[in-house]
């Protein structure tokens, strides 16, 4: 399992077309996605938006299988955390939820301090996502005592 982690800023999801537009700390996309306060946020990049996972730093993955990005606030091992999910998914009390349509082609996750061409050389991970438009929600979840996640759910909308 790749986990994707930044150096303490938020992490970003750019699709691959719109790449070579994300400035990081470079430009000003970095200071954008650090305002975003929330667990998630939208923010333009060329035609269309990126998805910041702000508020954590947490080492992130993707669940292509439940259609989820997992974010690792607190857990003792992987092993720990991946076995919370099917319970953290019964106790999500999901957030509002935000359209988010990508241009066709793969989506990149990366620390969002990075340019989109600096996030090849120092860690991203690509998603290929099923269909153009999706519904995101997230949900900060302790699904036991010793275990905290955030769920970000990317639910297809159809094209």
């Amino acid at each position: 399992m790749e986990w994707i982690d930044s150096e303490g800023g938020p992490l970003v999801l750019v699709p691959g077309t719109v790449l070579g537009a994300w400035t990081g700390c470079a430009g000003s996309d970095y200071d954008r996605a650090c305002g975003i306060d929330d667990h998630i946020g939208l923010l333009d990049v060329g035609r269309t938006q990126a998805l910041v996972l702000g508020d954590e730093p947490a080492s992130t993955t993707c669940l292509p299988e439940q259609g989820l990005l997992l974010r690792w606030v607190a857990a003792e091992t992987e092993e720990a955390v991946l076995a919370a999910v099917p319970r953290a998914l019964r106790r999500a009390a999901w957030g509002p939820a935000s359209t988010r349509e990508v241009p066709d082609g793969p989506v990149y996750l990366f620390d969002a301090g990075w340019t989109g061409e600096e996030s090849a050389a120092e860690g991203r991970l690509r998603l290929d996502l099923p269909t153009r438009r999706h519904r995101v929600r997230a949900a900060l979840v302790e699904p036991d005592e010793e275990t905290t996640v955030v769920l970000v759910r990317l639910e297809p909308l159809g094209s």
